[in-house]
C-alpha cells in the first residue's frame, strides 16, 4: 500500500476529522477533530466503543471500528503511518451527500422497476426465445438493470445504515445464514470462471442478527472479491468462531495494487476506468453493518497480489428478539428478485439473467 508520512500537516490536509496516535495516546488532531472534542493526550482505548480487542491486536492494514466521543458514535478507520497510527472519522460533513443519494435513489426506483418488469416479461416470449441474438441482448439489458438496482440500493441504504436507523434483529442461526450465502455464491462464481472455496462451521449459533443487512454486507465482500480477481483465480473464504465473535474473512488475488482510499466514498476521480470500481459505498456499508452487530472490518494487503477483508460479528444474547426458522427470508429491497443475482450482478455473465432459466 502507499506510504504515508505521519505529521500534523498531513492531518490538516484531510477534510474528515483525523488524529494521530502514538503509544496509545492522541498526539495530534486536526481542526475538524478538535471541533468534535477530540482531546490531546487522551488514551485512545478510552474512546473505542466497538473493536477494543481487535485494536489491541492490530499491527497493519486498515481497521474499521467505532469510537464514542462526547456521547457521539463515529465510525473510524485506522492506518499505520510511520511510527504512529492515523485515525480518520466518518462524520457529519458527509450527511448531505448521503441524503442526496437517498433522495436520488427514491426517484430512480420507480422508472427502473418499470423497465425491469418489461424486460423480464419479454424474456419468456416465444418469439424472443427463438431468436438467440435477441435473447442474449435482453439478458444483457436485464443484467444491466440489476446492476442499476444494486447501485440504487447502496445509495438509499448508505444514509440509513450510517445513521443506524435500520435495526431489525431477530434471533437466528447465524452460521446457517452465512452458509446458505456462501453455497449459492460459490455456484455462481463458477459461472464467472472463478472458484470460491470456503471453510465454515456448522454448529448452530442462535443470536440476534439483522439478516437482510448481514446478507448485503457478506455479498458485497464476495462481489468485491469477484470483481477484483482475475479469471481462473481462487477466492478463499473462511468462517470461524473466536471466543464471543464470529469471524468472516475473504481473500482474493488482484491485478492492480489496492490504493489507500479503498474505504473512502468520494475520493475516486471520474475518468477512464477498468470497469471494476464503483462509487465507494459498498465498503462503507459493510463497516456500518459490522458496527451494528458489534463488530469491525479489517482490510489487509499481504503483498501486491493479494487482498484480504475480515468482518466480525459479536455473539450477544438478547431478550427482545424472536426465534425464527434458519431459512433465509426473501427481502423486499430486491423487489422479489434473487438477492444473490442482484448483489453479484457486477461480476456475473449476462446469461444468468435469463428469467426462463
Amino acid at each position: 500500500m502507499e506510504k504515508t508520512t505521519a505529521s500534523p500537516d498531513l492531518l490538516e490536509q484531510l477534510i474528515c476529522p483525523a488524529f494521530l496516535v502514538k503509544d496509545g495516546v492522541i498526539i495530534h488532531a486536526n481542526e475538524a477533530a478538535v471541533r468534535r472534542s477530540v482531546a490531546l493526550q487522551t488514551q485512545v482505548c478510552d474512546i473505542i466503543k466497538i473493536g477494543s480487542k481487535e485494536y489491541e491486536q492490530y499491527t497493519h492494514g486498515r481497521l474499521g471500528l467505532t469510537l464514542r466521543i462526547c456521547d457521539t458514535d463515529y465510525n473510524a478507520f485506522v492506518t499505520v503511518v510511520d511510527d504512529a497510527q492515523l485515525f480518520c472519522l466518518e462524520s457529519d460533513y458527509e450527511n448531505p451527500e448521503l441524503r442526496a443519494y437517498a433522495l436520488a435513489a427514491q426517484q430512480l426506483r420507480e422508472p427502473l422497476s418499470n423497465a425491469m418488469a418489461v424486460t423480464e416479461s419479454l424474456l419468456p416470449d416465444d418469439a424472443v426465445c427463438k431468436n438467440e441474438e435477441v435473447r442474449l441482448q435482453l439478458c444483457q439489458v436485464n443484467r444491466s438493470l440489476h446492476q442499476l438496482l444494486r447501485t440504487i440500493c447502496n445509495m438509499s441504504d448508505a444514509a440509513i445504515y450510517k445513521n443506524g436507523n435500520s435495526d431489525r434483529k431477530e434471533t437466528r442461526d447465524i452460521t446457517a445464514v452465512f452458509n446458505e450465502i456462501l453455497e449459492k455464491a460459490a455456484a455462481l462464481a463458477a459461472k464467472a470462471g472463478k472458484t470460491l472455496e470456503y471453510e465454515t462451521i456448522y454448529t448452530p449459533l442462535l443470536y440476534p442478527v439483522d439478516v437482510q443487512r448481514l446478507e448485503r454486507a457478506v455479498l458485497n465482500l464476495i462481489s468485491n472479491a469477484l470483481r477484483f480477481s482475475p479469471v481462473g483465480s481462487v477466492i478463499r473464504a473462511n468462517l470461524r468462531k473466536s471466543e464471543n465473535r464470529l469471524v468472516f474473512s475473504i481473500e482474493n488475488q488482484i491485478d492492480n495494487p489496492i490504493k489507500n482510499n479503498i474505504f473512502s466514498r468520494y475520493l475516486r476521480e471520474p475518468g477512464i476506468e477498468t470497469g471494476n470500481t464503483g462509487i465507494g459505498l459498498g465498503l462503507s456499508i459493510i463497516h456500518s453493518v459490522a458496527s451494528a452487530h458489534g463488530g469491525v472490518v479489517l482490510m489487509e494487503v499481504p503483498d501486491d497480489t493479494l487482498v484480504r477483508f475480515t468482518m466480525t460479528v459479536a455473539l450477544k444474547k438478547s431478550k427482545n428478539t424472536v426465534v425464527r426458522s434458519p431459512i433465509l427470508l426473501v427481502t423486499d429491497y430486491a423487489g422479489g428478485r434473487d438477492n444473490t443475482l442482484l448483489e453479484l450482478s457486477d461480476c456475473l455473465p449476462d446469461e444468468l439473467y435469463d428469467s426462463i432459466c
